[in-house]
């Protein structure tokens, strides 16, 4: 946390001693206003668990306190999440490879039906189908720009895996 627009930062640790699986790793953050914050990250389990998840992390009071839940988000496989927030719409996009299925997801919901209740995002949208190669697809990231979603992933198979970009008209 920053009080000095960034000129020196104070960390605060707010879990400790958690097991691996309840460890939110990779997050992705997005500001929803008036001291609002939203993350979404995946946990630490490896491809023959069932107990694959998402959590949600959200703080009303621009990051000193957080909650964490688990959500429903549960057709992943050690790949982090992306996270688009359209201010004007409310809602929020979560952009997502499921490693090993070759499946680029998303799941757009309104923040206000996700935030208290994270066990209650939509079921997912495909929107690229990439490689089934666990450790060669994945790891999507996500920008906004004019109105439409641009988002990056690397998929293929060994010795030369692909970045591929595919734009989404949200308009």
């Amino acid at each position: 946390v920053s009080c000095d627009g960034g000129f020196s930062w104070q960390n605060t640790v707010i879990e400790m001693n958690v097991p691996v699986a309840e460890w939110p790793t990779e997050p992705s953050a997005v500001y929803l206003g008036e001291g609002r914050i939203l993350v979404i990250a995946r946990n630490e389990l490896k491809e023959n668990s069932t107990n694959r998840r998402q959590f949600q992390l959200t703080s009303c009071d621009y990051g000193a306190t957080w909650h964490k839940a688990l959500t429903n988000i549960t057709d992943i496989n050690i790949s982090p999440p992306a996270l688009i927030y359209d201010a004007e719409s409310g809602s929020v996009s979560c952009y997502y490879f499921h490693r090993g299925k070759g499946v680029l997801n998303c799941r757009r919901a309104q923040v206000k039906d996700i935030w208290n209740t994270p066990l209650n995002w939509p079921a997912p949208e495909t929107v690229a189908i990439g490689s089934c190669e666990v450790c060669e697809a994945g790891n999507v990231n996500a920008t906004v720009c004019a109105g439409k979603h641009i988002l990056a992933y690397y998929s293929g198979a060994m010795p030369s895996p692909a970045v591929y970009v595919k734009v989404i008209d949200k308009k």
